[in-house]
Parts: C-alpha cells; structure tokens; sequence
C-alpha cells in the first residue's frame, strides 16, 4: 500500500510540489504555462528515478498515460483547460496511477462543488443548470457565459483528500 513506510510523507512531496506549483502559476496568471509544465514533468521524471529506479520512471509513464487518458476527453469536450491536463500528466509522473485515478474522481467532486457554489453565489445557478442540460443535449454546444473556476484548486483538493482517504483506509467519504 501507498502508506506503509515509516518514511511514506517523503512519497508525498514530489506530487504534491507538482500541484502547488500549478497552483501558484493558475492563480497568478489564470493560466498554466508549458515551461512550468516541462519543468514538473523533467523533475517528476528525474524523482521517480532516482529514488525507484526504472520501475520507478515506468510507473510515472502509466500514470501519466494514465491522466492523459482521464483528462483528454474533457479537454476536448472543453470541461477543463489543457493545462489542467497537462498539470496532471506531471502530477502522474510524480506518483502511481491509482493516486492519479482517486485524485482525479475527488477532483472532478471538489470541482462540481466549487462549480454550483460560484453559480449560487453569482445567482446563475439557473444558468448553470440549463447549460448543463444543453452541454449533454447537444454534445458540446453551450452559450458563451460558461462557469469558469481554476480547476487547480480542486486537483489540490482532490489529492488532499486521496491522502486522508489512503491513510484512513477510504474512510473519507
């Protein structure tokens, strides 16, 4: 399991890194710039192998795959921004592919959360409402004033919370 060293904190501060820095950088500028990305990406690479060796830098490829594979289908239907995505195949990089995958799942929660608690406190909750209807009656097509939260905070959010869930056996929700 993810937790059972003595040591298992230090597992904890490349992915975690990686999040913040996104962060910062979404926070700042409303966007996650490609150098920031590539940077992640090369030092999550270089973690994985210096301390795992090459079952190390293997795992990081699959949960990278694994997070393209997540999140490019929302990239395309426009839920999320590309670098959001791109954040994340840093992120997997850094990590195993089962963090990727509940990090991802308490993720999208945290976001749908932000989401209709920005719509409540815009009072266009109704807006939201029929533009997610129109979102999945016609594959994609929504009026141009859609939602529009940094969805770092709730990937933040989400590997908190597969921390806390991890080390509590699931006992987070």
């Amino acid at each position: 399991m993810f937790f059972e060293t003595q040591a298992s904190w230090l597992y904890l501060i490349a992915p975690s890194a990686v999040l913040i820095a996104g962060l910062i950088d979404d926070l700042r500028s409303k966007k996650i710039h490609n150098k920031l990305v590539i940077l992640l990406l090369a030092l999550a690479a270089i973690y994985q192998f210096v301390v795992f060796g090459q079952p190390g830098l293997v795992n990081g490829l699959m949960a990278s795959g694994f997070a393209l594979l997540i999140f490019l289908p929302m990239v395309l239907s426009r839920m999320l921004g590309a670098g959001d995505m791109k954040l994340m195949l840093a992120f997997g990089m850094s990590t195993l592919w089962i963090n990727v995958l509940w990090t991802s799942v308490y993720a999208i929660i945290w976001g749908a959360v932000f989401g209709i608690l920005h719509a409540l406190l815009q009072k266009k909750f109704k807006h939201l409402f029929f533009n997610t209807i129109n979102l999945v009656a016609s594959k994609g097509k929504v009026s141009s004033e859609t939602q529009k939260i940094p969805f770092t905070v709730p990937l933040l959010l989400g590997w908190i919370h597969q921390i806390i869930a991890s080390s509590t056996n699931g006992g987070l929700w």
